[in-house]
């Protein structure tokens, strides 16, 4: 499921994301390359970008 995220226009992928909770984004973000993560993160309201990566960085992701 993740790939899915990944093969997507980041910006179509980031307003799916953002449809979802902190911790599930982050989960859905889990497997995907480091630029695949950083450019739908960037296409994401900071706020909520900031969130999923904290998030992320606690499960050392």
């Amino acid at each position: 499921m993740n790939q899915v995220y990944g093969s997507m226009v980041p910006t179509k992928a980031a307003a799916i994301l953002q449809q979802m909770t902190p911790q599930e984004a982050a989960a859905a973000l889990q497997g995907l390359s480091t630029d695949d993560r950083a450019a739908i993160l960037e296409k994401m309201d900071p706020k909520t970008a900031a969130a999923v990566i904290q998030i992320m960085g606690r499960a050392g992701q």
